[in-house]
């Protein structure tokens, strides 16, 4: 539980993915824009491997992918509130 917790304030602290811009934008901002998602995709990527390693010493695979299911089910949950949140508005 601890290294789950750990893991989530990690990732927590990169903060919300970029967001894609709907306005038309230039090619130079178009790539400036994709490189930042880019760069935010590979941070977490590089967080799943570090704590796949750390979680691989005490779960089997098959209990890691339990952890990734459970992460996946609570970012969708707070995506969802955070568009109900907007919706409001």
């Amino acid at each position: 539980m601890e290294t789950f917790c750990q893991f989530q304030k990690e990732i927590w602290a990169l903060g919300p993915r970029p967001k894609r811009e709907k306005a038309h934008l230039s090619d130079k901002e178009a790539e400036q824009a994709m490189n930042e998602r880019f760069a935010h995709s590979q941070k977490i990527l590089d967080l799943r491997k570090k704590y796949y390693l750390k979680y691989s010493k005490f779960l089997t695979p098959t209990q890691i992918e339990k952890v990734y299911v459970l992460e996946r089910r609570m970012m969708n949950r707070l995506f969802q509130r955070s568009q109900n949140k907007e919706n409001r508005r």
